[in-house]
């Protein structure tokens, strides 16, 4: 028991020094590393550091970011493969991240095929997503098979899609659900890559109380709001405008719809 408690007071002073970064609590990082046994500061420095500086990342805690650089300042700032630049761009730390690639201004801003950028729409932040279109604007918008676009649209984050389009003239939407999607302004922006402006398409109407029970003939749901097709057959609007994706056609009696 003699020889282990060493190492568990080790490893309960790298656990504190780690979780004092994530709260900003500088003062009492300090405080670890001012103790008399020069033992304990060489494993902080060794053990600690590294992961404490991940977190004041992904926190925003600026201070705590400065001093562990200067008290390391061979510190790895953007993390293996990236990581601490990743996160930062998840948590909407705009501050962290400019401080990060002025550290480290060799860093690739689509490295790992976009990877920051899908980070950035995942967490709906428009100022990342600007400022790396605008250190990068041939960055990946199509990373993981458009899961930031298919984020961004499920969030309903208009102001970041329009932003996009702006940049770079235009977002292919073919592949993107509208599952989630609420905002009628993406959805038509969706529908008019697929559906080429068809106004049926992106006006759904409700089923009125007086009305027979109006069920869609795919998914058999019974609808409270539906898409009705110029050929008068009704559908739920997943399952027409999922159709509509791969098709021409009516799915019931095969008129051509787009």
């Amino acid at each position: 028991y003699n020889q282990i408690k060493p190492e568990y007071q080790k490893m309960d002073q790298v656990f504190k020094f780690i979780n004092y970064s994530r709260e900003g609590k500088l003062d009492e990082m300090k405080e670890l590393l001012s103790g008399r046994n020069p033992e304990i500061k060489t494993y902080l420095i060794r053990e600690a550091t590294n992961h404490a500086f991940s977190y004041a990342c992904f926190g925003g805690q600026i201070d705590v970011i400065y001093w562990i650089r200067e008290i390391v300042p061979e510190i790895n700032v953007l993390g293996e493969y990236c990581f601490n630049f990743s996160w930062a761009c998840l948590k909407g730390q705009l501050e962290v991240i400019r401080l990060l690639k002025a550290w480290a201004p060799e860093i690739d801003i689509n490295y790992n095929n976009g990877e920051a950028f899908y980070y950035g729409c995942f967490g709906e932040s428009f100022a990342i997503v600007r400022q790396l279109l605008e250190w990068c604007p041939n960055i990946n918008i199509y990373t993981r098979e458009k899961a930031a676009i298919q984020s961004l649209c499920y969030s309903n984050n208009f102001d970041i899609i329009s932003f996009i389009i702006e940049q770079r003239g235009s977002i292919d939407f073919s592949g993107i659900s509208l599952d989630g999607v609420q905002d009628r302004r993406i959805r038509n922006m969706i529908l008019g890559i697929v559906a080429e402006d068809i106004e049926w398409l992106s006006s759904p109407k409700l089923a009125l109380a007086t009305e027979q029970p109006i069920e869609c003939p795919i998914c058999k749901t019974e609808l409270e709001q539906y898409i009705e097709t110029p050929c008068k057959h009704k559908y739920c609007v997943h399952c027409i405008t999922e159709w509509l994706n791969c098709n021409k056609n009516c799915p019931y009696c095969r008129n051509i719809l787009i």
